[in-house]
């Protein structure tokens, strides 16, 4: 009886410590790519606040790429009440890149988004 009692408190442990990690969700339209180097492609990147009453504008947040160049970046579109988007254009240059969106919350700290670009 100890024993289950002891799992399942560690059990909720690891689920409340995992979820508690981010304090945003950030997702990428579409998910992968997979482009041909130096050709234009467009995505959509999704930021989902955690809180209701966020702080921290949208606009603070951070998008950064190794080995790609954002050649158009839209600006912040409100889809709901905690959930943003905006439009990219972007290149790949070489063989595979990253795009990284990040934000920092005072109460959670750091969510971030990695979409991972690879060519053709």
């Amino acid at each position: 009886m100890y024993k289950t009692k002891l799992l399942i408190a560690l059990f909720l442990i690891g689920i409340f410590s995992v979820t508690a990690v981010y304090s945003c969700h950030i997702n990428f339209k579409p998910k992968k790519l997979n482009i041909e180097p130096d050709t234009p492609t467009s995505i959509t990147v999704f930021v989902e606040l955690e809180h209701r009453r966020c702080q921290i504008p949208i606009e603070d947040t951070i998008i950064k790429s190794n080995n790609i160049e954002i050649m158009k970046q839209g600006s912040w579109e409100r889809l709901s009440r905690n959930k943003y988007k905006i439009d990219l254009m972007l290149i790949l240059k070489g063989e595979k890149g990253e795009l990284i969106v990040f934000r920092e919350c005072d109460k959670k700290g750091i969510s971030e988004g990695i979409m991972k670009v690879t060519a053709k």
